[in-house]
């Protein structure tokens, strides 16, 4: 590349030979010009044939780097690419997502277009196999806001959007620091939190947060992900670390409802009981999510 990239994308990943391919190709088939936009592929340790296909990209792609990041860890990974990324922006997609052509068009559009400090757009998640199990959710994984540009902002929007398709001013980190590593994915161990932690630190500075509808991307889902037991630990462990992030913000009588919402949910799921299982097995265990999540809050804000 000639000239310095506008957006730096970021795919941090780790043994995913099996998807990396499909999310590389959609960032090399995107509509606007190459020279936009730079593609750091972020390889956290893997052990399989991330590398190889990463050099073919790269090979193929002049936008295209590879950047071996031995520490371990989805954060670990997320700050080294703050710290080789060249743009102005810096987006964030997940190895296993699919990008719109339009992607990359769509983020430059809305930052020249309004005062954003964060864009989101919709994830539209799906499973490449026939057997979904029937307590699965379709729309669980998605996001989606409408097909109109709008500021997002609390209460309803908290935590800002989901690091599988986000993209922020790179000077926001120079500010705000980097991602947190005690948070976040290490190797296969499910760790959540690292992008609604960023999320939260920047909208209670006020930062301004956009939702772009033409910034699509298709997320796919694993099957650990939508199994009955996968549902409920992901709510759980979800809840632990959002309790974790406001409980220095809460009131004592904000812990205190915090920490009666669990069992009022319960309460109300035993009493309606037989109307979320004639629902569907579904609904069933959505709602018991939410008894999950509130308990993984409930115990962290103390």
């Amino acid at each position: 590349m000639n000239r310095i990239p506008e957006i730096s994308v970021a795919v941090c990943t780790y043994n995913r030979s099996d998807v990396l391919g499909k999310c590389l190709d959609s960032l090399a088939n995107q509509s606007a010009n190459k020279e936009l936009f730079e593609v750091l592929i972020i390889d956290n340790n893997s052990t399989d044939g991330t590398k190889e296909i990463a050099a073919d990209f790269c090979k193929e792609n002049q936008n295209f780097s590879y950047i071996f990041e031995e520490k371990q860890g989805l954060s670990q990974a997320r700050n080294r690419a703050i710290d080789e990324a060249k743009g102005i922006y810096l987006a964030y997609i997940d190895d296993d997502a699919i990008a719109d052509r339009e992607w990359v068009k769509s983020i430059l559009d809305c930052f020249n277009q309004t005062n954003a400090d964060v864009i989101g757009g919709p994830v539209k998640s799906f499973i490449d196999t026939e057997k979904i199990p029937r307590f699965y959710d379709a729309k669980t994984h998605d996001f989606y806001c409408g097909d109109e540009r709008k500021r997002l902002q609390p209460p309803k929007f908290s935590f800002g959007f989901s690091g599988c398709n986000t993209c922020f001013k790179k000077s926001l980190f120079d500010e705000f620091g980097t991602y947190l590593t005690d948070l976040g994915m290490i190797g296969n161990k499910q760790r959540m939190g690292e992008d609604s932690e960023m999320g939260y630190r920047l909208l209670k500075a006020n930062k301004i947060f956009y939702y772009e509808p033409g910034m699509k991307i298709d997320h796919h889902i694993r099957m650990n992900n939508i199994t009955f037991t996968g549902i409920l630990k992901r709510s759980y462990d979800t809840g632990i670390e959002i309790g974790r992030m406001i409980r220095n913000d809460l009131s004592l009588f904000k812990k205190l409802k915090k920490t009666a919402a669990p069992f009022v949910y319960a309460f109300e799921f035993l009493f309606l009981f037989p109307f979320y299982w004639i629902k569907g097995p579904w609904f069933f265990a959505k709602k018991l999510g939410n008894i999950f999540f509130a308990f993984g809050v409930a115990i962290n804000v103390w």
